[in-house]
């Protein structure tokens, strides 16, 4: 789905299912009139999950700021992309100006064809409980768990529109430094390691192939900027809200 943004752009870090900062850093830059993506792990995990968000929503309505949000490794898949599911359907009608972002959406932003990129590994797995269903169902989506197998960043379909930017979860890393397994996951999880390592070299074939301008993402709770074959590149730690604009 295309979405076409006419008024500011700004990106937000992972949020982990607690809008309180968001919401206050909102109010003190005096926001209105502008568009909001967070850029993965919102934190909806299950139905209920919906009261974390009604604050936001009406602080939101208040100043016409749509937030958008892009699906982590910490959300529960179904919720971005089984929007057809009367349980799906019933949690986002709660909202008017928070909405969630489908695998691969296209958004037009000041000339910028922006790739909506979701997913990502979680180093964390195996301390996770496990979705462990095969079929949706009423259940799952009232209860469930918080790991699910499809929290993976899936391949990019080649019958998308022409992109020049990326906003995803989980982005393309100048160095492995970043990422941090600790010595308990790697025993509990002998397949971790090398899981972020393939999952690296797929965010590196993918920028070696599409060449964005820029690739903004968050998953790694830290503020950073670099340059990747001329690519502007950016993490947003958590909570971070930053326009999206580009150097030129």
């Amino acid at each position: 789905m295309k979405i076409h943004i006419e008024n500011k752009l700004y990106t937000c870090g992972d949020i982990h299912g607690d809008p309180v900062e968001l919401t206050f850093k909102i109010a003190l830059k005096d926001l209105k009139d502008c568009t909001i993506i967070c850029l993965g792990d919102v934190g909806i995990f299950r139905y209920r999950d919906y009261k974390h968000y009604k604050y936001l929503n009406s602080v939101c309505a208040e100043r016409n700021i749509t937030v958008y949000a892009l699906r982590g490794n910490h959300d529960n898949p179904g919720f971005f992309n089984d929007l057809s599911n009367p349980i799906i359907k019933r949690f986002w009608e709660k909202f008017t100006n928070f909405k969630p972002l489908r695998d691969f959406d296209i958004i037009d932003y000041e000339g910028y064809h922006i790739l909506t990129l979701p997913g990502a590994t979680s180093r964390d797995r195996c301390t996770r409980k496990s979705w462990h269903s095969t079929k949706i169902n009423v259940y799952d989506y009232y209860r469930g768990g918080d790991w699910w197998a499809k929290e993976v960043i899936p391949p990019i379909p080649d019958t998308l529109p022409e992109f020049d930017v990326i906003l995803s979860h989980n982005g393309p890393i100048p160095c492995r430094g970043i990422i941090t397994i600790p010595d308990s996951f790697k025993a509990q999880d002998g397949a971790i390691e090398s899981d972020i390592a393939e999952e690296q070299k797929y965010l590196h074939s993918i920028h070696s192939k599409y060449k964005p301008k820029a690739w903004w993402f968050g998953h790694y709770h830290h503020t950073y900027e670099y340059e990747l074959d001329n690519t502007q590149c950016r993490i947003l730690a958590i909570s971070e809200l930053l326009e999206f604009k580009l150097d030129e």
